[in-house]
């Protein structure tokens, strides 16, 4: 399931766009060009394979934690639409430059 969502995004040209990191239970993107997040502002997806359903959360820190600004839990079908709009949310609030293609929905 992660290998699917993460080459899809891949595909849509987000690869380069985005830094992706691994908790235990948790793949993060950020925008900042470093390890070890603090509370710096990030996309957080869980994976549930048995139910195939994926949560992407918006927040400032570990969802084991802190509490998420922003989250939904949908089918696996419906997390690439569901992704790519939290991580042009992320891009809006942490870069000055204007949104890339990618990420503009329509």
């Amino acid at each position: 399931m992660a290998n699917r969502i993460l080459c899809a995004l891949s595909s849509a040209g987000l690869a380069s766009l985005f830094r992706a990191g691994q908790g235990m239970h948790q793949i993060i993107f950020s925008t900042l060009d470093h390890h070890r997040l603090a509370s710096e502002p990030r996309v957080t997806l869980e994976l549930h394979a048995t139910e195939h359903q994926v949560r992407v959360a918006y927040g400032f820190g570990n969802l084991y934690f802190e509490k998420s600004t922003a989250e939904e839990t949908v089918p696996e079908s419906e997390a690439l639409r569901v992704i790519i709009a939290y991580l042009a949310r992320l891009w809006s609030e942490t870069k000055s430059t204007p949104l890339p293609e990618p990420l503009r929905q329509p």
